[in-house]
C-alpha cells in the first residue's frame, strides 16, 4: 500500500516500554566477561556524570537568567514581554541541549569506531 507521498504509510507511533535505569547496563553487559562489563559500567557512569554536570550547569543558567530578566519584583509583564522571556529562555536551553547532544554523538561515534576497530582485529 502506498500513501499520497508515494511511500508506504508509516506504522502508528507506539510508546516504547522504558527500562529501569539499572536494567540497561545489565542488559548491555549480559554476555561480556568481567573486564568488559567493567568497561561498560565505567562508560555508563561517565555518561551519567556528564548528564548530572550538564543539569547542574543548566540550573545555574536558569538562576542567572531569572536574576538578569526579572529584577523588579513589582513589574507587571504583558503577553509580549512574557513571550519574549519564554522565547529567549527556550533558545538558550535549546542551544545548550544541542551542544550536549552533539558532544554525546561525537563521543558515541568515537566509542563505536574503537569497538569496530577492535572487532576487526
Amino acid at each position: 500500500q502506498v500513501g499520497a507521498s508515494g511511500r508506504p504509510p508509516r506504522a502508528p507511533h507506539r510508546a516504547r516500554a522504558s527500562l529501569p535505569n539499572s536494567s540497561l547496563p545489565a542488559l548491555l553487559a549480559m554476555e561480556l566477561n568481567d573486564a568488559h562489563r567493567a568497561q561498560v559500567a565505567r562508560f555508563v557512569a561517565f555518561c551519567k556524570g556528564k548528564r548530572e554536570r550538564a543539569l547542574l550547569e543548566k540550573e545555574g543558567e536558569k538562576s542567572e537568567f531569572k536574576s538578569d530578566r526579572l529584577v523588579d519584583d513589582s513589574a507587571i509583564y504583558n503577553k509580549s514581554d512574557v513571550e519574549d522571556i519564554v522565547d529567549t529562555y527556550h533558545a538558550m536551553m535549546a542551544g545548550g541541549a544541542r551542544e550536549v547532544t552533539e558532544e554525546l554523538i561525537n563521543l558515541s561515534a568515537v566509542t563505536i569506531s574503537q569497538l569496530i576497530g577492535f572487532a576487526e582485529q
